[in-house]
């Protein structure tokens, strides 16, 4: 049993090495691409920072509520201790 299968896997790599070397991969002997233009390269910079700012909006946005959080934080804590220092005062 354990020849076969060794066999049989032997056999399938021996099969793409053959089919390899039969057909082998292509190889273009002129450029398949066009040279791009400066209108394309503008407008790929543009989609790419739109995608960026996109991605980029939800953490900004987060921060913008942990500063805004914090800030209050800071003004509950900094009332809540001259209220101790001073209790006679508002």
């Amino acid at each position: 049993m354990r020849n076969q299968i060794v066999h049989n896997i032997a056999t399938q790599l021996a099969h793409r090495e053959k089919d390899f070397v039969n057909r082998p991969p292509y190889v273009p002997t002129e450029f398949d691409f066009e040279i791009p233009t400066e209108a394309m390269m503008s407008e790929s910079s543009k989609q790419a920072e739109a995608e960026h700012r996109e991605r980029m909006s939800y953490p900004i946005d987060w921060y913008k509520l942990l500063i805004n959080a914090s800030n209050h934080v800071f003004i509950v804590e900094n009332m809540l201790r001259n209220r101790a220092q001073f209790p006679y005062h508002l």
